[in-house]
């Protein structure tokens, strides 16, 4: 019994050195990439800090060209050309719906009263009255302007 005993004590302890054997060597690659990752990150840092002072070195020279150019032609240049904006500040689409919703709004109620300006219908016996005066009227007006305007045709 006691001997069955240690055997199970020995193959958990088997067991358990070959987990951390394993253990140590994830451990072993984790800190080989980490040690990469920093190499890498440490690369990067450079490379930023070259194109950086680059950057610079060409705005300085770029900039002081342009001045000694103006300087010496005596006239006015452009220094640096106009950025172009991402997107449309004005007029928003917004605006531009709201605007045609009141012109349109305000186009249709025009539109109403000017329909109801023509509309010579006969609509009660008062209708009838002022329908036929005004009839009368341009009948006459009609009359009198072709009359006058044959008698200048006759004349000339």
């Amino acid at each position: 019994m006691n001997l069955a005993r240690q055997d199970k004590l020995s193959a958990k302890s088997d067991a358990y050195q070959k987990k951390l054997e394993s253990t140590k060597l994830r451990m072993t690659s984790a800190e080989k990439e980490a040690n990469v990752l920093a190499a890498t990150y440490t690369d990067l840092q450079n490379h930023k800090k070259d194109a950086r002072e680059r950057h610079n070195k060409f705005l300085k020279q770029f900039s002081e060209k342009d001045l000694k150019k103006t300087f010496e032609t005596g006239r006015v240049s452009v220094v640096k050309p106009a950025i172009k904006p991402d997107s449309r500040l004005w007029p928003s689409l917004t605006q531009v719906f709201l605007a045609a919703i009141l012109l349109g709004l305000a186009a249709g109620v025009l539109g109403a009263f000017f329909w109801k300006g023509l509309d010579d219908s006969v609509k009660s016996g008062e209708d009838m009255n002022i329908t036929s005066t005004m009839r009368m009227n341009k009948m006459m007006i009609a009359a009198i302007f072709l009359k006058n305007n044959r008698l200048e045709k006759i004349t000339d």
